[in-house]
């Protein structure tokens, strides 16, 4: 189950709903959406060894949800344009992480310092750089032929 260290009385209504995805190929893409009042969203994706379960996931969808903005999060081995890193991370160097953030246009590296790949003693820490990336100008709206969140644009 998902922990948060914060203690804010306020939590917006969020319903959650298994969504499935079939792209051309038959293959499937099975995903949790945590649906706010709010139009925006953000997707989360995990690791190579990960998954949408990942209490780390599970850690930011609650975050998020708990400032009012909607998460999809599911099964995907990527990134997408903010990358967190931890300084101390022995399973991928965050040289990596630098050399990555090279060749990536329209991306940003937020890296914690002295945390390892699981960010054990750093939640907190990630979960900032995440809602504030996603709150700031550093996030765009979400894209829909309407303007605004629209869950038809995940295929339903």
């Amino acid at each position: 189950m998902a922990q948060t260290n914060d203690n804010d009385a306020f939590s917006p209504p969020v319903s959650q709903e298994r969504v499935v995805i079939t792209n051309k190929l038959g293959e499937r893409l099975v995903g949790l959406l945590h649906h706010t009042v709010s139009n925006k969203i953000v997707v989360l994706c995990h690791g190579f060894i990960a998954s949408k379960n990942d209490s780390l996931i599970l850690d930011l969808a609650a975050a998020l949800t708990k400032k009012g903005i909607s998460v999809f999060r599911f099964d995907f081995s990527g990134n997408g344009f903010l990358t967190v890193h931890g300084s101390a991370d022995k399973t991928i160097p965050v040289e990596d992480a630098y050399e990555f953030a090279k060749h990536v246009p329209n991306h940003k590296l937020h890296v914690i310092e002295g945390a390892n790949h699981n960010y054990t003693a750093h939640r907190k820490e990630v979960a900032d750089a995440v809602v504030d990336f996603i709150t700031s100008n550093g996030a765009g709206e979400p894209t829909s032929p309407r303007g605004k969140w629209d869950p038809s644009i995940l295929g339903q």
